[in-house]
């Protein structure tokens, strides 16, 4: 029997297994409940971010194709559009926190998930992270307190503070002792992922992005070099092709559908696109996660 919570939206039918949607700004689960979620133990896709931590027990992930052993000494750091399988628990304690960037955005002017090292980043970045035992009882604490003011009060501006406070001490943690305030050039680049978010389906050249942002096509490629270690192109492409990835994961659109829903000119050229970036045919990636 799946478990309906608010953020984890399991009663998805035909789609349970393939993604998870974000339905509320914050949740916070604790690890020994996890597995009742099934979904979880199949492929899916995040819509929101989230901080996985472990007190005790072990568990392995899948995260965009890669699998990551995780022990009380590694938290893990999840993405929006980040693909995720839990391929075994043991003994878990710890929390789950998940949360829009929406929720983590609206209460001061100004704040966005790029402002924190570890989510500016690209999208397949390394999202596990090695802290120390007095580090893991820093979060943990916090943690607690998320936990009891989500189960008893659910005060959403003392939950974000709570989340802050959280987020301020992880880039401590893991960048170098210090924290890293936001810049120019990373608002800019944040503006980039903005627009890429609304017009990744226009398939407009980078130098229509940089018009919009008032800036030069190789200043823009430039600072997503720096921030993503990426171009602007490949940053583009890399979200067509994330979307691709979760129609072909739903399993309920053809080749065509996905192509023209993409608005790529054609299956054909909509095909020719996904090997490039993948070394598979859209079938033949379809083919394997529907098995899975």
């Amino acid at each position: 029997m799946l478990v309906d919570i608010p953020l984890l939206d399991t009663q998805l039918n035909l789609n349970y297994k393939n993604t998870i949607s974000a339905t509320a700004p914050i949740n916070i689960i604790k690890l020994r409940e996890i597995l009742s979620f099934e979904s979880l133990q199949y492929l899916h896709l995040f819509n929101f971010y989230g901080i996985w931590i472990q007190t005790s027990g072990l568990s392995d992930h899948v995260i965009q194709s890669k699998t990551y052993a995780i022990s009380i000494e590694d938290i893990l750091l999840f993405k929006e559009q980040n693909s995720h399988r839990l391929i075994h628990a043991q003994e878990l304690e710890g929390y789950l926190l998940i949360f829009s960037h929406a929720f983590y955005e609206t209460f001061k002017e100004g704040l966005n998930m790029a402002d924190f090292s570890f989510y500016n980043e690209s999208i397949d970045a390394v999202p596990m992270h090695r802290v120390s035992m007095v580090q893991r009882e820093q979060l943990v604490k916090i943690l607690d307190t998320i936990y009891y003011e989500f189960t008893n009060y659910k005060n959403t501006e003392i939950l974000w503070a709570y989340v802050h406070a959280l987020l301020l001490n992880l880039e401590r943690m893991l960048s170098d002792g210090h924290l890293h305030f936001p810049n120019h050039s990373k608002d800019l680049t944040h503006q980039f992922e903005l627009l890429i978010k609304k017009w990744y389906k226009k398939h407009l050249p980078v130098s229509a992005y940089a018009d919009a942002l008032n800036i030069s096509p190789n200043y823009l490629n430039q600072l997503c070099k720096k921030n993503f270690g990426k171009n602007a192109k490949k940053l583009i492409d890399d979200r067509l092709l994330v979307e691709a990835k979760r129609a072909l994961f739903s399993g309920n659109l053809s080749i065509s559908e996905i192509a023209f829903k993409l608005n790529f000119k054609d299956a054909s050229y909509f095909s020719r696109f996904f090997k490039k970036q993948t070394g598979k045919t859209p079938e033949t990636f379809k083919n394997k996660h529907i098995l899975e």
